[in-house]
């Protein structure tokens, strides 16, 4: 069976190969939407390997936006995360800790972050008032989390705040049977008739499907040309549970996994940092 290192080289060549063949979409926002994300047999270990809840803990992602007045409020008490840290991973069976690890390092190796980052160069080019071919040296540190959402859950029309640079969200259904589950993609409507339906003043632009083994993401994107509204409509009885690989690349350093950012990373910053 492979160990970590060989997983972790696979990946990364399938992961390049597939961002290669796929084009980014500009509206409403930058993004790009794939699937075949990851080698069809280290997905399905993925599903088949999956942690047990008693190493998942009440998101971190809800709970700073309920504990700010004002800010978006999801149905966070349904969501669960699980980080991707060395010592986490370590909880699981040998083999399976080295799969998982295997796929942490290859979705945050500094060769897929510049991939992305090309790929989603016009958002991340407006947004730091850069050309587009900088965009792939601007500074970006993963951070992964394995995600459980249930029935409830459900984010507002937001856009990410200015700590976030580009998500990436791994779409882990076992089945076609979840493909109304996607993120969807808004713009603000002045629309009457998007005055009075949920979400107010806005208009779901598109809803990408929520497929097994596929991948949605966007640059962070909040200026007045281009803004980067999505949300999640509140998860309905039955639909069950909703599996996802969230990976966010923050602009600071202390921000991204530390384990993954002192491996790859090192300890000194890159030739290039962009500041809003």
């Amino acid at each position: 069976m492979e160990g970590e290192w060989e997983i972790r080289q696979r990946c990364v060549d399938h992961i390049l190969d597939r961002l290669a063949s796929t084009p980014p979409t500009l509206s409403p926002f930058p993004h790009f939407w794939l699937d075949a994300f990851l080698p069809t047999d280290v997905f399905e270990r993925l599903l088949d390997e999956a942690p047990d809840q008693s190493l998942f803990e009440g998101s971190l992602y809800g709970n700073e936006h309920a504990r700010r007045p004002g800010q978006i409020k999801d149905g966070s008490v349904n969501r669960f995360a699980m980080g991707m840290s060395d010592a986490k991973l370590g909880c699981l069976p040998p083999a399976t800790e080295q799969l998982w690890r295997g796929v942490r390092n290859a979705m945050g190796s500094p060769r897929v972050k510049q991939a992305v980052f090309e790929k989603l160069s016009h958002g991340l080019a407006h947004r730091f008032r850069i050309a587009d071919h900088e965009a792939g040296d601007i500074e970006g540190y993963p951070r992964i989390r394995l995600m459980r959402e249930s029935v409830g859950y459900g984010i507002k029309p937001h856009t990410d705040g200015r700590r976030k640079l580009v998500t990436l969200q791994l779409a882990m259904p076992c089945d076609e049977s979840q493909i109304d589950l996607g993120t969807s993609l808004y713009r603000i409507s002045t629309d009457p008739r998007h005055m009075f339906t949920s979400p107010r003043g806005f208009q779901e632009v598109m809803r990408y499907p929520f497929l097994p083994n596929s991948v949605f993401s966007f640059a962070v994107v909040n200026t007045m040309r281009i803004r980067s509204w999505h949300g999640r409509p509140p998860l309905e009885a039955g639909c069950g549970v909703r599996n996802t690989l969230l990976q966010v690349y923050y602009a600071q350093r202390s921000e991204g996994d530390e384990d993954v950012v002192r491996e790859f990373y090192g300890e000194q910053a890159s030739s290039a940092a962009f500041h809003d």
